[in-house]
C-alpha cells in the first residue's frame, strides 16, 4: 500500500513473521526475467535491425538467460515474425546455400507480420486474424473480433432471462447470452462481433462523434428483427439494456477505443481500410 511510501503509516501483513524474514523476497524478480521475451526481441530487431537479439539484450539492467532468448527467437520465425535466415544470409541468391546453420538460430530480419506485431498493441493470433481479414478485405470485422478477444469480461454473467429458463449457475446464464448474439452460428466470435455492433448502432450519433472524432465508421450489422432500434440516449439506457443482454458496457466502451487506435495505427503504417477494397472483392457493405 502506500504506508511508508507517499506518507508515514502502518503496515499489518497476516502472515507469520519467520515467513515473512524467510520466504518473502526483498524486491520483486524483474519482469524481463520472468515473462517470455518475444516482444522484447521483436521491439528490439525494430531498433537494432542488424544487431542479434542475444548481443543487444546483453545491454539490458537485467539481463536475460541466453537459452529463453535463442526460444523466444525460435518461437517468432515458428509464427513467421522472423525469416528463417539470419540477416547477414537472407539476400543469397544460391538456394543450395540456404541451409539452416547455427547463426540462422540466433538471428532473423523482421517479415512484414512481425512489423505488424510490433505496431499493434494486442496479442500476435489476434494480429494475424487483422492481417488475414485484410488480405480477403474483412478488416474492418478482423479488427472487431480481435478487439473483442483483447478485452476482459466482455459478456455480462448476470443476463436477465425467463424465469422458467433462469440457472443459479452464472456461466450457463452467460452461455444462453452467447446463443442468442451468435444468431446460430455457434461462434463466440460472431456473437461478440454481433453484440458490439448492435452496441455500436444504438449509440446516439453524438457519443459517435464526439467520443473519438473519427472518420472511419465500421459496418452496419444486418437489422435481425429480435434487436430493438431505440437509441440509447443516456448511460443509465445503456447498462439497463447491456445488463439486459449479458453484456458488460465497459468493456464494449474498452472495445471501441481499441478499435480506434488499431485503426489509426494500421492508417498511420500505410494500410489502406477504404470501402473500395470490398468493391473490388465484390463484397458489400454498408456504412454510416
Amino acid at each position: 500500500g502506500r504506508a511508508g511510501r507517499t506518507k508515514d503509516g502502518m503496515c499489518f501483513r497476516i502472515i507469520d513473521k519467520k515467513f515473512w524474514e524467510l520466504h518473502i523476497p526483498n524486491s520483486q524478480k524483474e519482469e524481463i526475467l520472468r515473462v517470455p521475451l518475444d516482444s522484447c526481441v521483436l521491439l528490439g530487431k525494430s531498433v537494432f535491425p542488424n544487431t542479434k537479439p542475444i548481443d543487444f539484450l546483453r545491454d539490458a539492467l537485467a539481463r536475460p538467460n541466453d537459452t529463453e532468448v535463442l526460444e523466444a527467437v525460435r518461437s517468432l520465425k515458428e509464427v513467421g515474425a522472423l525469416t528463417m535466415t539470419a540477416g547477414s544470409r537472407s539476400q543469397a541468391n544460391d538456394e543450395s546455400d540456404m541451409t539452416i546453420t547455427s547463426e540462422d538460430l540466433e538471428d532473423g530480419i523482421l517479415t512484414p507480420f512481425g512489423k505488424l506485431m510490433n505496431l499493434l498493441p494486442i496479442d500476435q493470433t489476434c494480429v494475424r486474424l487483422i492481417q488475414l481479414g485484410y488480405m480477403v478485405g474483412m478488416t474492418y470485422e478482423a479488427i472487431i473480433i480481435a478487439a473483442c478477444s483483447s478485452v476482459e469480461a466482455f459478456w455480462n454473467y448476470n443476463k436477465d432471462v425467463c424465469e422458467d429458463e433462469k440457472d443459479n449457475a452464472e456461466y450457463i446464464n452467460a452461455y444462453k447470452s452467447r446463443l442468442y448474439w451468435a444468431s446460430g452460428t455457434y461462434s463466440d466470435h460472431i456473437a461478440m462481433m454481433n453484440a458490439f455492433l448492435s452496441w455500436y448502432q444504438k449509440m446516439p450519433e453524438t457519443y459517435r462523434k464526439n467520443y473519438t472524432k473519427r472518420e472511419h465508421k465500421f459496418p452496419k450489422l444486418i437489422r435481425n428483427p429480435q434487436y430493438p432500434s431505440q437509441l440509447l440516449t443516456d448511460q443509465r439506457k445503456e447498462i439497463e439494456w447491456t445488463q439486459k443482454m449479458g453484456l458488460n458496457a465497459k468493456a464494449l466502451r474498452e472495445v471501441h477505443m481499441l478499435c480506434e487506435d488499431i485503426i489509426k495505427r494500421l492508417i498511420s503504417a500505410g494500410y489502406h481500410l477504404g470501402d473500395e477494397v470490398n468493391k473490388l472483392l465484390g463484397i458489400s457493405l454498408k456504412f454510416f
